[in-house]
């Protein structure tokens, strides 16, 4: 039989899966102790029993687990994609595909968006996803990836901006899309139209790092 120390630890993670699926659908307002505990299907006194004594604190135990992953990740991204802009996609497609597996990923993004906003207190990412980015359009500029020419911040911005917009029509249910092969078309459209120096080879060199050896 499960020890009592199993018990609890089974008990908590079936905790935060109900709250990070309520913060991902609803959002950190929307969602309540009441509305967490009656997804699990437990009385609302099971929640403060487990000293989870807020949802902020909910919130942390989360993002902390999934900025685990993330640091995996971009650990695996340093050591095994080529640098340049296979790393940087190799990543943004990795940590996509990641938000389907449960819910932490949906809700870290969406309780990261809303920390502003709704004045939650997150731990800080494991890395500097900003300085990620625009480090990996330098490599590619200077790598002749990308022609010299081209404006780093510029080119950041548009993957960026277009790599979460085919994320949001898949997370937000506005149409059924497949990121293994949305994204990646997305993308060499893009890298195409800014002069990219063989497209389908940089594409074809993108990897999900969740599958590859560590």
């Amino acid at each position: 039989m499960p020890t009592r120390q199993q018990q609890k630890a089974e008990t908590r993670s079936a905790i935060l899966h109900a709250a990070a699926t309520e913060f991902a659908t609803q959002g950190f307002a929307a969602a309540t102790f009441s509305s967490i505990a009656a997804r699990m299907g437990r009385p609302k006194s099971a929640l403060s029993y487990y000293q989870f004594r807020s949802k902020d604190e909910m919130a942390c135990a989360i993002v902390e687990e999934q900025f685990a992953v993330w640091e995996r990740f971009h650990a695996a991204a340093l050591a095994q994609a080529p640098a340049g802009l296979p790393r940087l996609l190799s990543l943004l497609l990795t940590t996509a595909l990641d938000t389907r597996s449960g819910p932490y990923g949906g809700a870290t993004v969406r309780l990261l968006l809303e920390r502003t906003r709704r004045g939650i207190d997150l731990p800080e990412p494991p890395f500097d996803w900003t300085a990620f980015i625009r480090g990996e359009v330098e490599e590619a500029v200077a790598s002749g990836q990308l022609p010299p020419s081209s404006s780093v911040q510029e080119v950041a911005d548009m993957i960026t901006s277009t790599s979460f917009g085919v994320y949001e029509a898949d997370n937000q249910g506005l149409r059924p899309v497949d990121l293994r092969v949305e994204l990646p078309q997305m993308w060499r459209k893009l890298l195409t139209g800014l002069g990219a120096r063989d497209a389908d080879g940089l594409i074809s060199a993108v990897v999900d790092l969740s599958t590859e050896p560590s």
